[in-house]
């Protein structure tokens, strides 16, 4: 047995290097996967809340529908986030936690009449001043901007996979 190991020592030093790359190939498009599966649920989670109002309204809603959807969007929102935070490397926490505020402080300091008010009399405007309804455009797509990871396509295939929705087309 021992002969057999010496003689063949580099070939079953190449196996294992082999096995031991399998093996960190596997985990880490694991994360990946897992990870795109968590943005997919946050992203899923925003949107719905926000459905209507964000990225766009299509529909006209009356301004105080909207300040209401839109107070009413944040302890949703607040939940998602602190569930997507712990899938978070370490070294982003931090920075998606201010995000979180300052959605949260930018949503309930959104009123939809100025921003009406905003786009109906630009004359009235200071330079550089920005609607209340562009601001919080920017504090949603800050929110979502963690979740813009490109997915390869094994981790969609994947993601689909999982969630049951796999077709071919």
């Amino acid at each position: 047995m021992i002969e057999f190991i010496i003689r063949n020592f580099d070939t079953l030093a190449v196996g294992l290097l082999l096995t031991a790359f399998g093996g960190y190939v596997a985990y880490r498009n694991y994360r990946k996967n897992r990870f795109a599966d968590v943005c997919i649920k946050f992203r899923n989670e925003v949107t719905t809340a926000l459905e209507g109002i964000y990225p766009t309204i299509s529909v006209y809603i009356p301004p105080d529908e909207i300040n209401t959807k839109i107070l009413q969007s944040i302890p949703k929102i607040i939940t998602a986030a602190t569930a997507y935070r712990h899938h978070l490397p370490s070294h982003r926490k931090s920075g998606f936690d201010r995000t979180t505020q300052n959605y949260s402080d930018t949503a309930r300091n959104t009123d939809w009449n100025r921003h009406i008010a905003h786009l109906m009399y630009p004359s009235m405007q200071k330079p550089g001043d920005i609607s209340p309804g562009d601001k919080f455009k920017h504090a949603v797509d800050n929110l979502l901007y963690i979740c813009k990871r490109k997915l390869s396509l094994l981790s969609f295939v994947w993601v689909n996979f999982h969630n049951n929705s796999f077709s071919i087309a």
